[in-house]
């Protein structure tokens, strides 16, 4: 392992400062949770009823 990290420090510490600074430059933004996807109970139920009314007018012909 190397002795020194720079601006990090030296040895162990260092090397604990260095990867913890690493690890919190790869984090994503915003808090972790999944942004909201629209397509909730209302949604689909919408789409269910279009599908059997545009199934029920192309039998109707």
């Amino acid at each position: 392992m190397l002795d020194d990290f720079g601006s990090f420090g030296k040895d162990l510490d260092g090397y604990i400062n260095y990867m913890y600074a690493f690890k919190e430059s790869q984090k994503g933004g915003g808090g972790g949770k999944k942004p909201p996807s629209n397509s909730g109970c209302l949604t689909s139920l919408a789409f269910a009823l279009a599908f059997i009314l545009v199934i029920t007018a192309l039998l109707s012909y």
